[in-house]
């Protein structure tokens, strides 16, 4: 469905991060580095897409555009999830819990949305 949606409007972010996500869900690096690069063009300063471009980049040993990402993300990321999804990309399941738990206190409405997912790359 994601596909069509490209397919359908190749200028519209959902697509990219959905696209980008379910390929990080099937440890498919390479491929969600290139489609949330898309995304991440289409809106910079989006922590989501952010967030899991960085940890794509880091899973492909490319540390030095991580940081470069996770520098553009900041500490207060919007919205918070965006340091959560960074964290589980990498692996990092305490980081993840830490960063999941000011999600929750800042009230981002996305996690929610996670909090069901079957967030596990490895």
């Amino acid at each position: 469905m994601a596909n069509e949606a490209l397919e359908i409007d190749a200028a519209h972010i959902t697509p990219h991060v959905t696209l980008g996500e379910a390929c990080l869900a099937l440890g498919q690096w390479q491929e969600a580095a290139a489609i949330l690069e898309k995304g991440h063009a289409l809106q910079p300063q989006e922590a989501m897409t952010l967030g899991m471009l960085a940890g794509a980049r880091v899973r492909l040993g490319d540390r030095a555009r991580a940081d470069e990402l996770l520098a553009r993300m900041g500490n207060d990321p919007q919205p918070l999830i965006g340091r959560v999804l960074y964290h589980w990309v990498c692996g990092e399941k305490e980081q993840a819990a830490d960063a999941y738990e000011r999600a929750i206190n800042g009230r981002d409405p996305f996690a929610l949305v996670f909090a069901s997912a079957p967030l596990d790359p490895d």
